[in-house]
């Protein structure tokens, strides 16, 4: 049977015409269309009413917007933020001094057949809003310090790759609840982005957002980075707050929500994305899982070992292809593949920007002489300051 494809990444709309643009050398059946990560048409909450909410927390207060060339925790060398707080501590935190929050319609409190998360599973979650010409814009991250949420770059720059202004970023952590009713609220201060990313090809989609005050331990807890042996069908974990059914007719989730995915290396992971190599390389394949997948709003958001305990990094949110004879994207399609940023592949890139030491950052602790996986090596000597 013929089918037609539609082609979904995670990206702003602005990314349409770029990606429309033939960068992508698939099938030629295969349709390119970028979808928009604004949340539509709803109402707008001022910087009043999240004044209101992060009054309700004790331990925050409202700060003022910091001078980069006076800053206390971050001095900028080149790609290179040395960072004061690269390690877990219990100082005391900022919330935001301006921002907008986007009230959403009714929601589903599931992603695609997924199920409601609990922030003690996932207390690395972090929810981003970003409010740029009156539209709000949503991507998901994962703390890896205390003041540092690795996210995807197409999170972070338009199609110019100029990135946004950080004063039009909100970051919520240590709650399921969506960032409108979530009182812990912070500041960024700073933007990194890999310097190989593409717009079109999203190759190395990933990016770091750095907050102007670091997040107290008992608000929320950073994850390490998986850097065991990536395989098919290993037990993996998607979470998010993005659209809740598959047609996109939800926009988003009240609540953090995750799926069980399969890893997958098959025909269709090189058929939809001819950068996608393998699964030991810079991006990892995904399919659905009985119609369990990530969807529109989850960009930027965790992949992680199912394991006991703190459940390391595996994996950013990053594109998604979907088959369907009526042209429409289709969120946990049995013909659609997802593709996640390895964050193995980049962990000493990640060490760079943060200055976090590897065996902080790492799940083990120190790098595994047994892994499959070791592009990560080979990739830092690529990008040397």
């Amino acid at each position: 049977m013929h089918k037609n494809c539609s082609y979904l990444f995670f990206l702003a709309a602005y990314l349409l015409e770029s990606t429309a643009s033939g960068a992508f050398h698939h099938d030629k059946k295969l349709v390119k269309r970028a979808y928009d990560d604004t949340l539509g048409d709803s109402k707008i909450i001022k910087i009043d009413d999240i004044r209101k909410i992060s009054s309700q927390n004790d331990n925050s207060f409202i700060g003022n917007k910091r001078d980069l060339n006076n800053a206390d925790n971050l001095q900028i060398k080149g790609n290179v933020a040395k960072n004061k707080y690269s390690s877990v501590d219990s100082a005391s935190f900022s919330n935001q001094d301006k921002t907008q929050v986007v009230k959403k319609n009714p929601r589903a409190n599931r992603i695609i057949n997924g199920t409601p998360a609990s922030i003690k599973d996932f207390p690395f979650a972090a929810f981003l809003y970003r409010e740029e010409d009156g539209k709000g814009h949503f991507c998901g991250g994962s703390l890896i310090a205390s003041n540092a949420i690795l996210t995807a770059a197409h999170c972070l720059v338009n199609s110019k790759f100029r990135s946004f202004n950080v004063d039009n970023y909100t970051v919520s952590v240590g709650s399921e609840q969506h960032i409108e009713n979530n009182p812990n609220i912070y500041d960024v201060s700073l933007i990194a982005i890999h310097p190989a990313y593409n717009v079109q090809s999203t190759a190395n989609d990933i990016g770091v957002i750095f907050l102007k005050k670091p997040i107290p331990s008992n608000i929320a807890k950073p994850t390490k980075i998986y850097n065991s042996n990536v395989y098919d069908n290993m037990p993996v974990l998607a979470a998010g707050w993005g659209a809740t059914k598959s047609d996109l007719s939800v926009p988003n989730s009240d609540v953090l929500n995750y799926a069980e995915i399969k890893i997958t290396s098959g025909p269709k992971c090189s058929r939809f994305d001819k950068t996608w190599t393998n699964n030991h390389d810079s991006k990892i394949c995904t399919e659905s899982f009985n119609g369990k997948d990530t969807c529109y709003g989850d960009s930027g958001g965790p992949l992680v070992a199912n394991v006991p305990g703190l459940k390391p990094l595996v994996g950013i949110t990053s594109g998604i292809v979907s088959l369907g004879e009526d042209k429409k994207f289709r969120c946990g399609s049995l013909e659609s593949a997802t593709y996640y940023t390895n964050t193995y592949f980049f962990v000493d890139w990640i060490s760079k920007v943060t200055s976090i030491p590897l065996k902080t950052l790492l799940h083990t602790g120190q790098r595994n002489p047994n892994s499959i996986n070791n592009a990560a090596a080979q990739n830092a000597q690529q990008f040397k300051a």
